[in-house]
């Protein structure tokens, strides 16, 4: 199979946006720009925001990485996903695998060039952000190191361990992602790769919904 995949969900926050509606918008859009006779999978109400937490979304990230899915259409963004860091995971998997995103209402088609600037500019806002937070934290911990007169202060333990009276521990949970991360590399997938396989089999990180590459890369530089 080699599909074209609608998605609908509908958020709390606009029931107004009936499944019917989104379904009908996309089979328009799928005929009147020949996307695809698409497949539309409905995502049930009750569902996380997360991408992690949608079972139906799950099954979509699996399906692309196994190269089953060649263009995703939705009748807008936020249907999708609802935080940049999210979006950045998203894009990142349908690169990986030549994937098509469609949204309806915004008009988007990352097939051409107007539409790839728009996930580029998602992508840098994305990445902008987690290092506004990398540089929040930084500082921070700098901060902390002055009030403290100098000394040398714990920060954050990196993944797999933990501090515990100011020593570093292994957290056997964590240890055993460790592992695998490190076993999927030692049989030659790609760092991109191995994020996506976190992410379809639902092994979170330690905060946030979905894996990223970099801190996939940080635990494999260690």
């Amino acid at each position: 199979m080699n599909a074209t995949v609608g998605y609908v969900r509908v958020s709390t926050e606009d029931q107004k946006l009936s499944p019917e509606v989104q379904e009908r918008a996309i089979r328009d859009y799928c005929q009147l720009y020949a996307v695809g006779d698409p497949v539309v999978r409905h995502e049930e109400p009750a569902s996380g925001k997360n991408l992690g937490n949608r079972p139906v979304m799950r099954a979509l990230l699996a399906d692309i990485e196994a190269g089953q899915v060649r263009a995703v259409v939705c009748y807008k963004l936020d249907r999708l996903f609802r935080s940049a860091r999210d979006a950045f995971a998203f894009f990142d998997l349908m690169e990986d695998h030549d994937v098509v995103l469609h949204s309806v209402q915004e008009k988007l088609d990352t097939s051409t060039a107007s539409g790839r600037l728009v996930r580029g500019i998602l992508l840098l806002l994305a990445q902008w952000e987690c290092e506004q937070t990398s540089e929040r934290t930084s500082a921070a911990l700098q901060r902390k190191k002055a009030a403290a007169g100098g000394r040398s202060i714990n920060g954050r333990a990196p993944y797999g361990w933990e501090w515990h009276h100011g020593m570093l521990r292994a957290v056997p949970a964590e240890m055993k992602v460790v592992d695998k991360i490190k076993a999927l590399h030692a049989e030659g997938l790609a760092t991109a790769a191995i994020t996506a396989r976190l992410n379809t089999i639902g092994i979170k990180p330690r905060s946030g919904p979905l894996w990223h590459r970099t801190q996939v890369r940080r635990i494999l530089e260690r």
